[in-house]
């Protein structure tokens, strides 16, 4: 699809505002919300890297980090060729002064900022939160810009605050009720290790009917406990077979246990562990993951100390 292609493509109907007049906004007048957004958010340094590539590369972030989307670029080059062909969507905080919030066009934004340019095509409506996360989910997912993982995260958000179905989302945005509700089960009942890797496309995720599938492990009578041990086992076969294949390309990888986790991952993920608001087991569950994928790489200092508290 080219990137004239993707900024034309018809806003669908279920977000349309026909009767609302497209104005030209001030970009500093708009504040982002990335938390709102459907799509997932990545921190990159000024040279355009994410924290994974720069520790693949072994380099350290030049500057500030700075948080974009993936296809940003690809926007910006459809409006320098073509300019802003759809505005974007926004609603009035609700503390007055003015200012808006995105409903969606969020990478409209962004490449209108890194452009420099001072103002912005946009529609002004006053919604209320359910309306505006669904509008911001189906507007995405119509234009076929979300990642598998993206769909599940965001339909399951609208369920749980909002009580919107996965039935509901797919007639909205035109896709299939199994789809949607299949991704929104996956989402709800994958280890929360898993999910998080699915989030950040660990290479073994890239399957989508795969994570259903590993998903749905032990039926619908197991308990969250056994359906996450039956998960991280399988997760721990893949690994290994993931190091099998490489070892036959002749690639230096482990003789036993997963590939060596990236540290910064492995941080972030045991901070949330300790932050999350979440059920003795699913605690118990997630820091018992961790403490394997550490325990397989010796000692990494400040990551995990087997010695510690709980906090």
């Amino acid at each position: 699809m080219t990137a004239k292609q993707t900024e034309t493509m018809s806003v669908p109907v279920a977000v349309q505002s026909p009767n609302i007049p497209t104005l030209d906004i001030p970009l500093d007048k708009i504040v982002p919300n990335f938390d709102f957004n459907s799509r997932r958010a990545i921190d990159v340094d000024e040279s355009g890297r994410t924290k994974d590539e720069l520790d693949e590369a072994g380099e350290k972030p030049k500057g500030k980090w700075t948080r974009t989307y993936k296809g940003v670029d690809e926007m910006v080059g459809s409006f320098q060729a073509h300019g802003q062909l759809q505005p974007i969507k926004v609603r009035p905080l609700p503390n007055g002064g003015g200012n808006y919030a995105i409903i969606f066009g969020f990478r409209r934004y962004m490449a209108a900022r890194a452009l420099g340019w001072k103002t912005i095509k946009a529609q002004i409506e006053s919604l209320d939160d359910k309306t505006a996360h669904t509008q911001n989910t189906v507007e995405n997912l119509i234009r076929e810009s979300l990642t598998p993982y993206e769909i599940a995260t965001s339909c399951l958000k609208l369920k749980r605050e909002f009580g919107i179905t996965g039935a509901d989302i797919a007639r909205k945005a035109n896709r299939t009720k199994s789809y949607v509700n299949n991704l929104v089960r996956a989402a709800e009942r994958l280890h929360p290790v898993i999910l998080e890797a699915w989030g950040q496309d660990h290479p073994l995720t890239g399957d989508v009917n795969e994570m259903i599938k590993l998903a749905a492990l032990g039926g619908e009578a197991a308990t969250d406990k056994e359906r996450h041990r039956l998960q991280m086992e399988k997760w721990e076969e893949w690994q290994g077979h993931d190091e099998e294949e490489a070892e036959g390309e002749g690639e230096s990888t482990p003789k036993t246990g997963p590939k060596r986790p990236n540290v910064n991952r492995l941080k972030e993920a045991l901070s949330a562990v300790k932050s999350a608001e979440k059920s003795k087991e699913w605690k118990e569950g997630a820091q018992a993951a961790l403490k394997f994928a550490l325990g397989v790489t010796k000692t990494i200092p400040g990551v995990y100390d087997p010695d510690a508290k709980d906090e």
